[in-house]
């Protein structure tokens, strides 16, 4: 067993530098999303694409309000289920009964 201590602030970004890479992460994770071959995220987006600008410059505000925050938490909804099931197979490619809930 490897009894060796680790410095915990070896790899540490921190100040403006963080919130860099934190944006960088955040931009990777959204241009790899796009380029998943998930057909379903990239019709949402479209669709969401195409649909607020004729809310955002509609009089009603807070209906648009809670039109807008309803597709924006679509498209969460289904980037939360995109990594589920990229982590499933990326751990095992089998049929495995308690990996098939999380897909479906």
């Amino acid at each position: 067993m490897n009894t060796e201590q680790i410095n915990p602030n070896i790899h540490k970004n921190t100040g403006v530098k963080r919130v860099f890479k934190a944006l960088l992460y955040s931009f990777d994770g959204l241009t790899s999303t796009l380029g998943l071959p998930e057909a379903a995220f990239r019709q949402e987006v479209l669709l969401a694409a195409s649909c607020s600008p004729g809310l955002v410059f509609s009089r009603a505000s807070c209906s648009a309000f809670g039109l807008i925050a309803s597709v924006l938490l679509v498209l969460i909804v289904e980037l939360l289920n995109s990594a589920i099931e990229a982590v499933v197979d990326d751990i095992s490619l089998r049929d495995r009964p308690l990996a098939k809930a999380p897909k479906t």
